[in-house]
């Protein structure tokens, strides 16, 4: 960080930043200030784009403001190099002089951030200087300053009334949340009743594709619209910073991005919170308090083209559900931490009861879950951001109950999973466009990587890939296969690679294994399977040796992925990256990495 004399003040100096500023179009301050001051800060698993500044400096703007006009951002501040606040920063706010703004951000709440709204009334319409400041506060001692910074979150003036003239785009992600689970895609239980009323207002994806068995690679594929060895994102793997993520191409498109999520595997380490203005890895246990922080997020951002994700965690093992809904699909089994034990310990169950228990538990999340997902649509119903937004539900994932003699999901720290079957991979995806509700019902297989165009499209913006289109485009031909891959890699030693290809009913699986990632792309299959599901829905009896010209395409366009997979992978040392030490840390405490 450049060093700057007390009192100095950083004035615009980019032509945009001029009185010539007119219009109701959000004003964003990090574009308008020098870019040397602009970057992602980290504060509390709280990542948000900001101008930094040592104390005594200043940023002063000189804007034409909207009409009816408030300024919203987010204060905070650190020292360098150590973990607390050495001494109180003083933030200040003046529009031509006029003090707007003031408070006192004490050592105790250092390395927090804390959202602000501040309104700018008097200067509807009219030009104006914005000066940002931050100074030592009192009480504090001499010398400290130095080493003391102040961070402007996200500062935007927005017209209070502005309605955006794109839509705002909303990605909620549901871990482990499986099709047959949900009462829209023909389950009895009464699982999902704001679920299955979304989707009557939708379109439903009948036939949707999970990429991968787990958080890290399905996430990515959305983010990027590529399959996970393109991407590059594994374990111990970050998404490559060669290619360019969902939110970093709408913020370009001039949307607001903003994150809620509550899973490890979606740390900013993995290069998720990259392009988001906010991006929040929540603390919250539940998905109430999750909903909470994103409905917060979106009212620091109304008037704004906006893009929400929210990642919900609660579906996941160990299956906890609330009180009220730990007994809503069945007894509570009277041996709760044994059957969590069965499943974390990959056991085989003693009897179909034990593994009926296990599906209760895992309802009762999801029960839980769909209450929380009401609410939130509630709450953008009221904000009037409902019927105005394209809203995109789905799942990274689905859970095996041991249909296929494993419990749970993907399981790559410890080099295995359950297979890429129906269970893991067929995910709901359920999304409603702005406007009119049109419902409507697609047969068509889809992928989870067709997200990517989809968003970007609503947002006005092209997108062409042989790997991914958008939901309401083209449909694939119908020499076209939908493809998941799960990599797994041992500290036994050892890779290996599950892959699935599906074309309408036809469903083809093939397992590697090798000594090296490296390895595992040029071996030869382990062991094969070919389905057609609409005959043998639970995958339980292969079709091969016969198949003849749907297994001989399937094998080819494997092929010809397996040969890009592993040219990329040839490269990524390259690339590579070692995560941070903490989130290493946190993903061994969980169980998701061994050392």
């Amino acid at each position: 960080m450049k060093s700057y004399a007390a009192g100095v003040v950083l004035s615009c100096l980019l032509p945009a930043c001029g009185a010539e500023d007119s219009g109701s179009s959000p004003i964003r301050l990090l574009d308008r200030a020098s870019p040397e001051l602009a970057a992602p800060v980290e504060l509390k698993e709280e990542t948000r784009k900001a101008l930094t500044l040592e104390l005594a400096a200043s940023i002063a703007l000189d804007l034409r403001l909207p009409e009816d006009p408030v300024l919203s951002f987010a204060i905070g501040a650190s020292s360098r190099d150590r973990p607390t606040l050495l001494a109180p920063v003083i933030f200040r706010v003046l529009v031509d002089d006029t003090e707007v703004f003031q408070e006192v951000l004490r050592r105790s709440k250092g390395g927090e951030w804390f959202p602000r709204t501040v309104d700018l009334a008097p200067w509807s319409g009219r030009s104006a200087r914005v000066v940002l400041e931050a100074r030592l506060g009192g009480g504090g001692i001499a010398g400290t300053e130095d080493h003391v910074l102040a961070h402007w979150g996200n500062p935007v003036i927005r017209s209070r009334g502005r309605v955006p003239e794109r839509p705002n785009l909303v990605l909620i992600s549901i871990d482990c949340l499986r099709a047959d689970h949900v009462g829209a895609y023909g389950y009895s239980q009464a699982t999902t009743p704001n679920l299955d009323a979304f989707a009557r207002e939708a379109t439903l994806f009948q036939n949707a594709v999970a990429v991968s068995s787990y958080t890290l690679p399905t996430h990515a594929s959305m983010f990027t619209g590529l399959p996970p060895s393109l991407h590059g994102a594994m374990v111990r793997r970050r998404i490559l910073r060669s290619v360019r993520t969902l939110p970093e191409l709408l913020t370009r498109e001039g949307y607001a991005a903003r994150g809620v999520v509550s899973s490890p595997f979606l740390a900013p380490g993995y290069g998720f919170a990259d392009g988001f203005d906010t991006y929040r890895l929540s603390s919250a246990a539940r998905a109430s308090g999750l909903v909470d922080e994103a409905l917060a997020l979106l009212d620091e951002g109304l008037g704004q083209s906006q893009f929400l994700f929210l990642h919900l965690f609660d579906a996941h093992s160990p299956y906890s559900p609330p009180g009220e809904f730990l007994e809503r699909f069945g007894p509570r089994p009277k041996d709760v931490s044994g059957l969590h034990a069965m499943v974390e310990g990959q056991i085989p169950p003693s009897s179909e009861t034990e593994i009926g228990e296990a599906r209760a538990l895992y309802d009762g999340e999801i029960a839980y879950l769909d209450r929380e997902i009401g609410r939130f649509f509630a709450g953008l119903r009221e904000r009037g951001l409902y019927d105005t937004s394209l809203i995109v539900v789905t799942a990274d994932h689905g859970e095996a109950f041991y249909e296929h003699r494993y419990w749970e999901h993907g399981q790559p720290w410890r080099g295995d999973g359950p297979g890429l079957y129906q269970e893991i991979v067929h995910v709901p995806l359920l999304v409603k466009p702005p406007g009119a509700p049109e419902p409507a019902v697609v047969e068509d297989v889809v992928s989870q990587m067709d997200i990517f165009p989809t968003l970007l499209e609503a947002a006005g913006s092209r997108f062409e890939s042989s790997w991914a289109r958008s939901l309401f485009g083209p449909r694939r031909g119908v020499d076209s296969w939908a493809m998941a891959e799960f990599l797994g890699v041992s500290q036994r030693g050892g890779a290996t690679l599950e892959t699935a290809l599906r074309r309408g009913n036809l469903k083809y699986l093939a397992s590697f294994h090798a000594s090296s990632i490296e390895e595992v792309f040029a071996s030869d299959p382990v062991k094969e399977a070919f389905y057609d599901l609409s005959a043998d829905p639970g995958e339980s009896r292969s079709l091969l040796p016969e198949g003849g010209d749907n297994v001989a395409g399937a094998r080819e366009a494997l092929t010809r992925y397996l040969r890009l997979a592993r040219a990329k992978h040839a490269g990524l040392a390259q690339e590579d990256e070692t995560l941070d030490p903490d989130l290493l840390r946190k993903l061994e405490s969980l169980g998701y990495i061994e050392r």
